[in-house]
């Protein structure tokens, strides 16, 4: 039978309460290890602060280009003719290939072996020289390089606007505007030299096709010629009108192919030179004018809450080990001493 004292929580049913005013004692009593150890961490932080070196971002944001041939339509029917797929565009990229491009190794290779300007060193230097790598080998230098490089360079897309960024952080602003302006302009170099590949490719192709279809032209008309050669009156024979119409047909076939094909490789002619940039930069890297790092304010207040809410955590917790714990910590200490 359940009694009122056990409803309000009497009898053996215990409620177990937090004593507050308890800790607060412990803190009070502690007070001098909470702030000393609150005064170090702070100290600490704001030595960090003082001797970190400042590094400057610059970053530069691009536009993906969307670029189709003016004959691209027609080619690729024709293509499709021949049984080849060469596509209705020429250096199109999905915009989401461009962060992993951009820290490829085609495009960063020239970026790193580029000399730039630095207040640092007397002459201009390459990455590797200002990242101070040394190694074996060339060929271990650029792997080093090409990793920091990839560490270092942040690539992003906004999904939305399909907007890029590239930024890079470094000790020096200028030094920073200008590796991610090389990034830019090594980028736009390799898709447009792609694109020119493709616009290479289908001029080859038009180029082949428009030798097969000359041959073929002119072999039907010289077929339709003999033919009329060798039968004037034709008048009365269905067999021979026939023949006749299927000859005329290949002519026509072949003519159509090979007018449509020069009109195509003219084109592919045009698009081969053509130096449309892929890319637009909507905002050029610059040398920024206020550091990135180190956020001193952050760093004191990071060393000022370590080390107050931390010794207060490590009070609290000390209080509540048992005290044979406590006993028998010493004693494990002098056994391993």
């Amino acid at each position: 039978m359940t009694t009122p004292e056990d409803t309000l929580g009497g009898g053996d049913s215990t409620v177990d309460s937090i004593d507050f005013m308890a800790i607060i004692q412990e803190l009070v009593d502690a007070r001098k290890l909470i702030v000393y150890t609150t005064a170090a961490t702070t100290i600490i932080a704001v030595v960090l602060a003082l001797v970190l070196p400042e590094k400057f971002s610059s970053s530069a944001t691009l536009i993906p280009g969307s670029q189709k041939s003016g004959g691209g339509g027609n080619l690729s029917q024709l293509a499709a003719l021949a049984g080849v797929n060469i596509g209705g565009e020429t250096g199109i990229m999905d915009a989401e290939l461009y962060p992993t491009l951009i820290t490829s190794e085609s495009v960063l290779r020239s970026v790193i072996y580029t000399k730039y300007s630095s207040t640092q060193f007397a002459d201009s230097v390459n990455l590797v020289d200002y990242y101070e790598i040394e190694e074996e080998t060339e060929a271990k230098q650029f792997e080093s390089a090409l990793k920091t490089m990839r560490d270092e360079l942040k690539v992003s897309m906004d999904r939305k606007t399909k907007l890029i960024t590239v930024e890079l952080l470094t000790k020096e602003p200028n030094f920073s505007a200008q590796v991610v302006n090389k990034v830019v302009r090594e980028i736009d170099e390799f898709i447009t030299t792609k694109r020119m590949s493709s616009a290479g490719f289908q001029r080859q192709f038009v180029e082949d096709r428009l030798v097969e279809v000359a041959t073929d032209l002119r072999s039907a008309e010289e077929n339709l010629k003999s033919f009329r050669e060798k039968n004037r009156a034709i008048s009365t024979s269905p067999d021979l009108l026939l023949r006749q119409e299927r000859l005329l047909r290949d002519v026509t076939i072949n003519n159509t192919l090979f007018v449509e094909l020069k009109k195509q490789y003219e084109i592919s002619k045009i698009e081969e030179v053509k130096d449309t940039p892929i890319i637009t930069v909507v905002d050029s890297a610059r040398a920024a004018a206020f550091k990135t790092e180190p956020k001193r304010r952050n760093l004191v207040l990071i060393g000022l809450f370590l080390g107050f809410f931390g010794s207060i955590a490590t009070v609290l917790g000390f209080n509540r080990i048992p005290e044979s714990l406590k006993a028998a910590f010493p004693r494990l200490l002098s056994r391993r001493a």
